[in-house]
């Protein structure tokens, strides 16, 4: 595949807050089936309960640890490497905080859901990076916490077809993945610096590589070495109808999601039993 653009992530600080945009949610209908990708630098207080419906978060721990509560799923926690995957659905009210008195940073990916599963029930996974898969491919690692890489697969349930790969390539080496074609595939490139795609576009730390999909694999060249997040997924081609944390594909859905919230519908969801 050929890279169409880089672009570097910009950051604003509000207060003990620092985000970025990787992926901007201005630009959803391109980034189809991602709505938007932040990295942000947060301390306890900053993301406390509030609601989500219609889509799915996905939370990779850059650094620190982060406790997860949900209404309907109850407690999870996520330290350095680590991924939590969030499937809203109809509802839940949650709350994502760093582990008390510290700072952590994350890079939170919202995936859309196609409009007949927006309303399923919610569910909540735990990624821990020791337990997933690692494909060695020479000098390279991946790290798969969704989809498949040759024999090798995430054990993660995803309802829209995406693959999650971070990959590390040591200075020098150049490593090439597969990669589906007609997907919406990016990276987020979290240290070090190389070339991207068959045109050897150069990219570096807090920067996104987008590629054109145009091709059955991607190929990474590392000048130092790399950290990346690869994102791969299956575009909807759906309406999206989105404000706030809400994502569905009308606006009568979007209006009903903000009265259920109003009429405490998000405060009295139970969790699950196990």
């Amino acid at each position: 595949m050929n890279v169409t653009n880089v672009s570097t992530t910009h950051y604003q600080q509000n207060g003990d807050h620092i985000v970025g945009m990787v992926l901007d949610p201005y630009e959803m209908e391109q980034n189809d089936p991602f709505l938007f990708l932040a990295h942000d630098d947060f301390v306890e207080g900053t993301f406390g309960p509030h609601p989500h419906r219609g889509i799915e978060t996905v939370t990779y721990v850059v650094s620190g640890t982060v406790e997860h509560f949900d209404t309907a799923n109850g407690p999870g926690t996520i330290h350095e490497g680590d991924v939590q995957w969030m499937t809203a659905g109809h509802g839940v009210l949650h709350s994502e905080e760093p582990a008390k008195g510290t700072r952590a940073q994350v890079l939170q990916l919202w995936v859309n859901l196609p409009a007949d599963e927006k309303m399923r029930e919610s569910n909540y996974q735990t990624l821990l990076a020791r337990d997933m898969p690692v494909v060695s491919i020479g000098a390279s690692t991946i790290r798969l916490f969704a989809g498949a890489l040759g024999a090798y697969e995430a054990p993660t349930e995803t309802i829209q077809p995406v693959h999650f790969f971070e990959v590390r390539v040591p200075a020098g080496e150049t490593v090439t993945i597969p990669t589906p074609s007609d997907w919406k595939t990016f990276a987020a490139v979290l240290e070090g610096s190389g070339t991207f795609g068959t045109n050897e576009r150069p990219a570096t730390a807090r920067q996104a590589v987008h590629f054109d999909g145009k091709g059955t694999s991607v190929t990474m060249t590392a000048t130092d070495d790399l950290l990346v997040l690869l994102y791969a997924g299956k575009p909807l081609g759906q309406p999206i109808a989105a404000r706030g944390p809400f994502v569905m594909t009308t606006d009568e859905e979007l209006q009903r999601a903000f009265q259920d919230y109003r009429n405490g519908y998000f405060h009295t969801l139970e969790k699950k039993e196990d």
